[in-house]
């Protein structure tokens, strides 16, 4: 092997090794625990200003799990949904669409989407309602 060829071979190791994985990925790879939501009024929220962590801890089991068919799975104590969802182009937006309540149909603005963190958000009765999930 000539040393081109073993050169080229390492640069595209090291961009491989470097390379982050897209938010569909790391959105499919946990099931994700509700730990707490922030509920302001919209007008006065800022939409870049997030708090580090939620004002009031959510006592309420909730999990997300979103599957790579693009289906999702929700759990609350003892209620279950199932729905599909969907991303952005851009990845800055969430789509969730319920089978079984068919009017439930939710857009959720992504703020923080990493392997052991998820925070989005959502407008709802003039409020902005922050979520914050943790990889379970």
């Amino acid at each position: 092997m000539n040393s081109y060829t073993f050169l080229l071979l390492i640069s595209c190791f090291l961009l491989a090794c470097g390379t982050k994985p897209n938010k569909q990925e790391t959105i499919t790879a946990s099931q994700w625990k509700l730990q707490g939501i922030v509920s302001r009024p919209f007008v006065t929220a800022k939409k870049d200003s997030i708090p580090a962590e939620p004002f009031q801890k959510e006592t309420v089991q909730i999990i997300y799990q979103f599957h790579k068919d693009k289906k999702y799975t929700f759990l609350r104590g003892t209620q279950t949904d199932k729905g599909g969802w969907g991303m952005s182009s851009d990845e800055k937006v969430l789509l969730l669409r319920s089978h079984t309540q068919a009017s439930e149909n939710s857009e959720f603005h992504i703020h923080t989407i990493e392997a052991s963190q998820l925070i989005i958000s959502t407008e709802h009765n003039g409020r902005q309602e922050i979520l914050y999930f943790a990889a379970k």
